[in-house]
Order: C-alpha cells, then sequence, then structure tokens
C-alpha cells in the first residue's frame, strides 16, 4: 500500500480490510486501547497518538502510549478538541517507529475499543502500509455490547457511557486517558451482564442466539 500525492496532500491508497472476529464476549485476558487522529477518515487522516492498556485476569499488568508525528501540521480544530499541538508532535516518532511497537505489545491479544472500527482501520491501514501486515487480531467493541445492555440510553458514545455511570470525563480525547475508562466501562459493563443474566455465560449464550454473534 502506498500513500498518492492529491493537491499535496497525501493520502492513503484505499484497501479491502480483513480484520478479525467482531466478539460480543467478556474476557479475563484483554488489550484496551485507543488512538486519536488527525481527522475520520483513514484514507485522508493519520494518527496522533496511540496508547493500549494489557490486562490479565482482570489486572492491569503494562501500558503503551506515544504520540504519533504525521509529518504535517494538524489543525486548530483537533489541537482544540484533544489538547494535542504540533509543538507536542515535533519530537515525536512517526507512524513507522510507533505502530511497529504497539503492535509488537499487541502480539496477538484480543483487543478492545469503543467504536472499534473507528481505530482499528487507522491501524489496519497503518500497520499494512509500513509493514504490509494485516492486523486481524480478534476484538470487542464495548459500544456493541452496551447497545446491548443498555438499549435505553439514545446514545453509547464514550462521553455518554461515563455520563450514565458518573465517570470522569475531562481530559477525554486523549488517548490513554480514554483507554482508561473504556476498561472501566468495559469492567461495569461485565458486571451488568451478571446481573441481567445471571452469568456471563448466559449472557454469550444469549447474545449468539439472538443476534448470531
Amino acid at each position: 500500500m502506498i500513500k498518492i500525492s492529491f493537491n499535496g496532500q497525501d493520502r492513503r491508497e484505499k484497501v479491502d480490510r480483513d480484520k478479525g472476529r467482531n466478539l460480543l464476549e467478556f474476557l479475563d485476558n484483554y488489550i484496551v486501547f485507543d488512538t486519536e487522529t488527525t481527522g475520520l477518515d483513514p484514507y485522508y487522516d493519520s494518527i496522533i497518538e496511540v496508547a493500549a492498556i494489557k490486562y490479565k485476569n482482570g489486572e492491569e499488568v503494562e501500558r503503551f502510549q506515544e504520540l504519533v508525528n504525521p509529518q504535517y501540521g494538524i489543525s486548530s480544530f483537533i489541537t482544540d478538541l484533544t489538547g494535542i499541538t504540533n509543538e507536542m508532535l515535533k519530537d515525536a516518532r512517526d507512524e513507522l517507529a510507533v505502530l511497529r511497537g504497539f503492535y509488537d505489545f499487541v502480539g496477538d491479544s484480543v483487543v478492545i475499543a469503543l467504536h472499534a472500527h473507528f481505530d482499528l482501520n487507522f491501524l489496519y491501514d497503518g500497520l499494512l502500509e509500513n509493514y504490509n501486515i494485516k492486523f486481524d487480531n480478534d476484538f470487542v467493541d464495548t459500544m456493541r455490547i452496551a447497545r446491548r445492555l443498555l438499549d435505553e440510553l439514545d446514545h453509547h458514545r464514550l462521553k455518554d457511557l461515563a455520563k450514565y455511570y458518573g465517570y470522569e470525563y475531562q481530559g477525554g480525547h486523549r488517548a490513554e486517558f480514554d483507554a482508561e475508562l473504556t476498561a472501566k466501562i468495559f469492567k461495569t459493563l461485565r458486571s451488568l451482564a451478571i446481573e441481567k443474566y445471571g452469568s456471563i455465560e448466559e449472557f454469550s449464550k444469549r447474545q449468539s442466539a439472538y443476534y448470531g454473534q
């Protein structure tokens, strides 16, 4: 995969993504991750921060976090949204280096994110472009689970779930903060699944029966 120059702006070549399975499960061993980007479309935009937190038996054991220099200036809108400035990014490593570190950190673990396809699309395209690696780890989307367990809510974004559960959201739109909050919500949803269905096994069984995974 290559980048194509278009009106002076580099953009990726569009690809078909062969991602892993989208699981409706609560696991004991997993990695929660998040990215911050220059925009919404991996075809045009770039990662500017990535963070991941590794859990074993539900307990944190290790973290990965880095800013990423996109090799062009970011907009004031993104700075206002994330608090990440061009000054902060000027000495950061580029995508080539950071994504390799992320990939080595994650290995073959199941990964968890809220609105997971958004983050996975950026990571998939970046790893394919830089290393010809197809990032096909199985994943859990906490938004998908939240929609099953909290169908009374109109929206299931990170800030909506934080507000619903009374979790602090000041500092949102930084990758490490959002990964921490996603992990907290994942554990809270696990407790809710047990409360509603009696066990995690019964929750998974019902979801498979109703939605076919």
